[in-house]
C-alpha cells in the first residue's frame, strides 16, 4: 500500500517530470503492488523493458522509488526485483 505522504509528493511532482517517467509512475500505481520492469512494461504496452529502465534507475537516483525485493516476474518467470515508490 501506498503511503500517504508519498502519493502526496507523488501527485506534486508529477506535473514536473517528462512523459516516460510520468508513464513508468503511473503504471507502477495502476499495478498497486511492488513490480518488475517487465511487469511494469507489460501493463503499458511495451515489449522492451529497456524502453523504461533508464527512467527507473534516473527515478531511484530522485528518490521516488525503491527497491523491494527479489520474486518470480509474473512475465518473464525469472527471479527480479521488483520497485515501488519510497
Amino acid at each position: 500500500m501506498i503511503r500517504q505522504t508519498s502519493l502526496m509528493a507523488y501527485r506534486d511532482i508529477l506535473p514536473e517530470l517528462a512523459s516516460r517517467y510520468k508513464e513508468y509512475l503511473s503504471s507502477l500505481q495502476a499495478i498497486g503492488k511492488p513490480s518488475t520492469d517487465r511487469e511494469v512494461c507489460s501493463h503499458a504496452c511495451h515489449n522492451d523493458p529497456n524502453y523504461f529502465r533508464p527512467r527507473r534507475n534516473e527515478l531511484v537516483k530522485m528518490g521516488l522509488i525503491v527497491e523491494c525485493e527479489k520474486r518470480e516476474c509474473s512475465v518473464s518467470h525469472k527471479t527480479s526485483l521488483t520497485w515501488w515508490f519510497a
